[in-house]
């Protein structure tokens, strides 16, 4: 199991550094959202790309312009992943940490009314 920890670890910078020096905004063999070309509406995830890129570039309003969500997820998903890994660490412990029901649930609904939302007139989400 630890191997796939580290295996994560690697993989989560290496697309950290891609993003870094492959903006998505200069090459575009980055995937297009399937629910946008459908749709014509923008899915929860819409922009996340972007923001994370803009995010590592230094330009904070620009990345809450393209994903309000993905910004304010991102420090709880990485104190989730680092607490995960620093329990492998120290304890040996490598199994993936279990989140209780009323937080997953509480991701999924904030998720949900976010995908809602900012695809309501006006909402500019």
């Amino acid at each position: 199991m630890r191997w796939r920890f580290h295996l994560a670890t690697a993989a989560s910078l290496a697309a950290a550094a891609s993003l870094y020096w492959l903006p998505p905004w200069r090459y575009s063999f980055y995937p297009r959202c399937p629910f946008f070309a459908l749709t014509g509406m923008e899915c929860p995830g819409c922009g996340m790309t972007r923001a994370l890129a803009a995010l590592l570039d230094g330009q904070f309003a620009v990345s809450w312009h393209y994903n309000p969500l993905a910004i304010l997820l991102l420090p709880p998903l990485a104190v989730y992943f680092f607490t995960g890994y620093w329990r492998g660490i120290s304890r040996r412990d490598w199994s993936i940490p279990q989140l209780p029901s009323p937080v997953l649930a509480m991701l999924f609904v904030s998720i949900t009314l976010f995908g809602v939302a900012r695809n309501l007139p006006g909402m500019g989400l």
